[in-house]
Formats: C-alpha cells, structure tokens, sequence
C-alpha cells in the first residue's frame, strides 16, 4: 500500500516564526521589516548599542588604510630626497592597505540586516526620515526633510541612519555618499 500524503496539514503545521509567503491572500504581512518608528525607544537603544562595536571597528580600519597610505608617500619622497628613488612603497603601500580594507566589517543594520554604506532606501541617512525623492535620470535623490541632495559631487552626506528603516545607528556618522 503506498504511502499518502496530505499536503494541507503539511501547510498547517509551519513553523510558527516563519512568515508566509502566500502571494494570493493579501491579509498575510509579506513585508516584515520593522521601521524605527515602529521599535520602542529602549530598543532602539539595545540596537545602537550592538552596532557601537561595528562602528568602531571599521573606523579602526579606516584610520589604518590612512595611515598606511600616508606611511608609503612619506617613505617615497624621503627615498627620493636621499637619491634612491625607489618606487615600490606606493604600490606596496597600496596593497597592504587595501588588504586591511578588505578585511573592515561590513555595515549592516542591526534591525534590518541591509548594508547602511551600499543602496538608498526610502529613508535618508542624514536626519533618518522618510523623505527622500529618488531623483531622475539627471538629478540627485534629495530629501525633502533636511534639504540634503544626496550622492551629489557638491556635497557628501553622512551615514546617521539606515536608509532602509530609518533606524538612528549613529550621531557622529559612519561613512559618506
């Protein structure tokens, strides 16, 4: 006698934590990204305090591709200046510090796991609000909140909230555009 399958009461007993993806009822939450307007204030605090060591961390390796590139230059025009003129340390110099580069952490958003350096998202990452126009063919996003035009060559922004839920992970700011 061959074995029967019910798939209905496979469907039933899914695993409680994980949504659905049922694309056909639309009373099914198919986005669950959380805003930050939607967490409490003390886990906006927990979620901030969990990214301090990521933030640090990739400072950390910004200042040493800094000073690693400082380091080289140096190193070539003291060589020239004593007559040698050796020309390796700008390109060792360039290697070792996109090694060190290569190794910083990612920034990911610790409410919604997207990269906060990489793509726009309808939040800006200047004041944190949704009020960011996409911009067109010619134009530069820009946000409607703070005035800010961002990814322009005029003016860089800094990287104060994810741009994908609008949670504040930093006062100082991580990166520009």
């Amino acid at each position: 006698m061959p074995i029967r399958y019910d798939l209905r009461s496979q469907e039933t007993q899914s695993h409680p934590s994980m949504p659905s993806l049922d694309y056909y009822n639309h009373k099914l939450p198919h986005n669950t990204l959380r805003e930050a307007a939607d967490i409490t204030a003390d886990e906006q605090a927990r979620l901030r305090a969990q990214f301090a060591p990521t933030i640090a961390s990739y400072r950390r390796h910004v200042r040493w591709v800094w000073l690693t590139m400082a380091i080289g230059v140096v190193l070539f025009i003291i060589s020239g200046a004593l007559g040698y003129g050796f020309c390796g340390f700008i390109p060792i110099a360039m290697i070792i510090a996109m090694v060190i580069a290569f190794h910083a952490p990612p920034l990911c958003c610790p409410n919604c796991d997207h990269r906060i350096d990489k793509c726009l998202g309808p939040f800006c990452p200047e004041c944190g609000r949704r009020a960011v126009n996409p911009g067109g063919f010619f134009t530069s996003p820009k946000c409607t909140a703070c005035r800010r035009t961002l990814r322009s060559k005029q003016g860089h922004c800094r990287i104060r909230a994810c741009t994908h839920c609008g949670l504040w992970v930093d006062d100082w700011g991580v990166a520009t555009y």
